[in-house]
């Protein structure tokens, strides 16, 4: 029914029957109809390409735009048509759903042109709506202005409220709503920019749409239209900010930056500033749009189900908020274009670092208790913006600044570690063998009012007991207690003092205690008990979600690390603050899971999520970054020992290969390229770590940290590890510690193209004692069973292939002895892997001895054989002297 369509009309007017029928057609009937009408879903439809163009027919670009303009100009219509009623506002809301949906279709599906039209139209008529009052608003459009654009669709709102009489203000329900598709439409918009455009084409792209909507705003003031929330007007004569409001304030902001910037770009050895400017004004301009709101409701009627009645009272601090960011991040430009009064020589770096952090952690950029529903978009804009503002300014002040002001030091990485790492973990804690788990702090005063709950408790027992006892004798009380904690004072007050005044019982006018008082008291403490704990894993709720958003700021900062600027203490300083915060986070965890109240805790799936975080960053960032080897050695074994301590606190496998990853890297950090380096932190490390791990029951030292060093540093842990692994193989505390010696020694005993004279040395000193200890495994009853066994003779078949190449007589001889040992485990095993191995290896042993022989006779024959010619030579001398 389409064919010959070339227009669109007839799929206009199959959109309007249908979205007239109801706004949310495609919803209900679970289908994508007026998309595909629309050509809006083609290729993500279910349905094959080529029936899909059988069924709604295949139409031009062109056809395409001017369709999704005279379908977007119907939608509009239909909306403002809905603002007035009651009965309508359900309608406008679905309707603006369906414009929010399809602007976000045909910024997916259309050309650069496409996208920035139906964007801008979009985000003028959602602006416009939720935000301002149009009472006093008068435009003549007959006069040549720069933003007819959005001039044109307020004057069409108008007209619709003033012809309704809705005193030309948008029911506050629509506003809401109109707010957040607002916030969420600019943020997808700057979304849908490609990441391989380069984030200064990114920066300049949201400049310049932020700045359109300013002009936009300048605009409809200059024409009457009103804010319906302006905020506190700013009190600051000495910045000539006095009595404007917060909004205002930022866009002047943003005006005065736009004019540095466009002095710093023309001018070529100031091209730096330029990117630093443009970077900020990124950051500022998303800002300011975070000062529009809908305002407050004017009926009661009006309010919605979800809003918290304390919103309304915290909206000025959120402007005040929005403002103090914007001054901070004007005063870091000033001080780079040199324009501030106040030089006190700060990083502007560290100022931009502190003003990042500030604002991921607010309800701005981050969450907050008392989450704006107006504003459900904006925060995931902001943190956008402060991640391409953050990693632009920190590229420019690597890579055009050195030696500038603006410089990645220690004090930035302070301000990026304290915003991701719990408060006690920066701290020195290493002294403290028993850290209190994360959050928890208020344990004790749970114990104390669990014992305050025993006091109310008039049976004595305990808090199941007193449940159980309630709940199969006295439901009844039970029921009667409850609606008795609804009592006002005065009630309680009569139920404790029981008419005591007409008791004649009672001597002295003393109170007689009420048994029911008991329980209902107890009922009462246990819900100030449960909504302090709320209120708490509420609070730890924002606070884990606000450190794992400023992850990025520090992630970015060893990112650009390609040039090797960050110092060795730089990134070494990085370490301890982040395990500490690993380490809390997992005892909190353990903590929770063993106890009671662990389903109740609703901040887990936050602490596994920062955990993961913290660790992929550490085992992923940090330990693969390359150092030049010389860093400072004492430094390094003081860090080492207290990652030590760390591994020693966690207990858990991943900890304990986060710890091992680290302590690799504090090694390499000394090697500087050469294994004799690190050899002395290496021994210390280890050392101390093999004899505990042997040693001690309790321990939590695991072998795979043994196992990351002789994989990742072969070299290191050949010339450091053999002698103590060795010491364990005969005095491990039991049979599978020993079994777990002689599997590593086996790794170590396994010669590769690049051991050095050095390590064949170290291998061949060891040698005979290996053979030693593995005799003395072969005459151990445990250490014969077939689990434990099999770990000796690979250990031996490494030992015998290493001595076959070095050829060394007491090495070979100290094996030959081992060989009647081996030979009698075969015969004993009743595992056929076992017997191959064992099988083996005795061949293996014989072969040896054979081929010593040969060497040692071929050696004598040589030597035999020299000795006759060089006899020979001598008679053939003496013959001719004789004859002369």
């Amino acid at each position: 029914c389409y064919e010959g369509d070339d227009n669109g009309e007839t799929r206009l007017t199959g959109v309007k029957s249908f979205v007239r029928v109801s706004p949310s057609f495609d919803v209900i009937t679970n289908t994508q109809t007026v998309s595909l009408l629309l050509s809006l879903d083609s290729g993500h439809s279910k349905m094959d390409k080529e029936k899909e163009n059988d069924i709604y027919g295949n139409m031009t670009d062109a056809t395409k735009s001017i369709l999704w303009k005279q379908c977007f100009e119907f939608l509009e219509q239909e909306l403002f048509q809905k603002f007035n009623g009651e009965a309508k506002v359900q309608d406008a809301i679905k309707l603006v759903d369906l414009i929010f949906s399809f602007t976000k279709q045909v910024m997916r599906v259309g050309d650069d042109s496409q996208c920035q039209f139906f964007f801008r139209r979009s985000s003028f008529t959602l602006m416009i709506c939720a935000f301002f009052n149009l009472a006093s608003m008068n435009i003549n459009l007959s006069k040549k202005e720069s933003n007819e654009d959005i001039l044109s669709v307020a004057k069409s709102i108008h007209g619709h409220l003033q012809s309704g009489k809705s005193f030309l203000l948008v029911p506050y329900k629509v506003r809401v709503i109109m707010s957040s598709r607002f916030f969420s439409l600019l943020s997808d918009y700057v979304g849908t920019i490609k990441r391989d455009t380069g984030r200064e084409s990114r920066i300049d792209f949201v400049v310049e749409e932020c700045f359109y909507l300013q002009r936009g705003i300048k605009a409809l003031e200059k024409n009457g239209a009103i804010l319906i929330h302006k905020g506190n007007l700013i009190n600051d004569r000495e910045n000539d900010c006095d009595g404007l409001s917060p909004l205002l304030f930022s866009m002047k902001v943003c005006e005065k930056m736009h004019k540095d910037r466009s002095r710093c770009i023309q001018n070529e050895e100031d091209k730096s500033n330029g990117k630093y400017m443009s970077a900020l004004l990124c950051l500022i301009s998303s800002l300011s749009l975070q000062l529009l709101h809908p305002g407050e409701p004017t009926h009661m009627n009006e309010r919605l189900d979800s809003e918290d009645t304390d919103e309304e009272d915290e909206i000025d601090d959120v402007f005040d908020e929005v403002y103090d960011m914007i001054s901070d991040l004007s005063e870091v430009a000033s001080s780079l274009v040199g324009t501030s009064e106040e030089d006190d020589g700060d990083n502007p770096l560290s100022s931009l670092a502190v003003t990042c952090v500030d604002i991921l952690s607010s309800s701005i950029g981050g969450i907050s208790l008392n989450q704006s529903v107006y504003r459900s978009g904006g925060s995931k804009l902001i943190r956008d913006c402060v991640q391409m503002t953050w990693g632009s300014f920190l590229t420019t002040a690597i890579n055009e600044l050195p030696g500038k002001r603006a410089a990645l030091d220690e004090e930035v990485l302070s301000v990026l570690l304290n915003s991701v790492c719990s408060p006690r973990a920066l701290s020195d804690t290493t002294s403290d063998g028993n850290q209190d788990v994360e959050m928890n702090d208020s344990r004790s005063d749970d114990e104390s009012m669990d014992d305050d709950l025993k006091q109310f408790n008039p049976s004595g027992l305990n808090d199941d007991d007193m449940e159980n006892d309630e709940s199969s004798n006295q439901d009844k009380q039970v029921e009667e207690i409850e609606e008795e904690i609804e009592l006002d004072p005065v009630s309680l007050e009569n139920l404790l003092l029981q008419d005591s005044d007409n008791d004649e019982s009672v001597e002295g006018n003393t109170l007689e205690h009420h048994s029911g008082a008991d329980s209902a008291l107890a009922s009462l403490i246990r819900m100030k008990q449960e909504a302090r704990k709320a209120g708490q894993n509420k609070r730890e709720k924002v606070e884990l979600a606000n450190r794992m958003r400023c992850f990025p700021l520090l992630d970015t900062v060893f990112a650009s690390n390609r040039n090797n600027i960050l110092s060795n203490q730089i990134i070494l300083m990085t370490i301890i603050p982040l395990l500490r915060s690993r380490t809390i986070l997992l005892k909190s965890l353990n903590s929770v899971s063993t106890s009671m109240s662990g389903k109740k805790c609703s901040s887990m799936a936050e602490k596994r999520v920062l955990l993961d975080r913290t660790s992929s960053f550490l085992e992923n960032r940090v330990c693969k970054l390359k150092l030049d080897g010389m860093a400072n050695y004492d430094a390094c074994v003081t860090l080492s020992k207290q990652i030590m301590h760390e591994l020693k606190s966690g207990g858990n496998i991943d900890h304990s290969k986060c710890c091992s990853s680290l302590l690799i890297f504090v090694v390499k950090a000394v090697a500087g390229g050469k294994s004799e380096n690190c050899a002395p932190l290496v021994d210390l490390i280890y050392a101390e770590a093999v004899e505990e791990w042997s040693q001690k029951k309790n321990t939590k030292v695991q072998s795979l940290i043994f196992d990351d060093l002789i994989n990742k540093q072969h070299s290191i842990a050949k010339t450091t590890l053999v002698e103590h692994i060795l010491r364990a193989s005969k005095e491990a505390r039991s049979s599978y510690l020993r079994s777990e010696s002689f599997r590593m020694l086996a790794s170590l005993y396994n010669m590769t193209k690049d051991d050095g004279v050095d390590i064949k040395g170290v291998l061949k000193k060891n040698s005979i004692e290996f053979a030693i200890s593995i005799g003395q495994a072969l005459d151990d009853d445990e250490m014969t069973k077939v689990k434990r066994i099999r770990d000796v003779l690979k250990a031996t078949e490494k030992l015998v292939d290493f001595v076959r190449n070095d050829n060394d007589e007491e090495s070979r001889n100290s094996i030959v002895n081992i060989a009647s040992q081996i030979q009698h485990v075969v015969d004993d095993s009743s595992s056929p892997a076992v017997k191959a191995i064992g099988e083996k290896l005795v061949k293996d042993i014989e072969i040896m001895q054979k081929e010593a022989l040969y060497t040692t006779s071929g050696k004598a024959e040589k030597e035999s054989e020299s000795s006759k010619t060089s006899k020979k030579k001598k008679k053939g001398k003496k013959k001719k002297g004789k004859k002369k």
